[in-house]
């Protein structure tokens, strides 16, 4: 009898473009819990996000939505705007225009 083709433990994803999931091991961990896995799913999450979750990764300190999307993503060009955005409105803005 043959042997069947074992499957790989590690789930590749197949979406591309903005969807495109990065490895299990660079998730984004939101401080409500939620965890992020692609910038459509960022987009998704900043529409129902509250002022304090995005407050606590998004201020004069930091910008951890950004820092994530250029050293995760490597998206250089979406992280510069992304860092700009100081509001979560002006946020979601430049992650939907990314995911066009």
């Amino acid at each position: 009898m043959a042997k069947k083709a074992s499957k790989s433990k590690k789930a590749v994803s197949k979406k591309t473009g903005c969807c495109a999931e990065v490895p299990v091991d660079n998730v984004f961990y939101l401080n409500d819990g939620r965890i992020l896995k692609s910038l459509c799913e960022l987009r998704d999450a900043l529409k129902a996000m509250d002022a304090g979750t995005f407050s606590h990764h998004v201020n004069q300190e930091r910008n951890d939505f950004a820092n994530w999307v250029r050293d995760i993503m490597k998206k250089k060009a979406v992280a510069n705007q992304m860092a700009a955005a100081n509001t979560r409105k002006a946020m979601l803005a430049v992650v939907s225009k990314a995911c066009k």
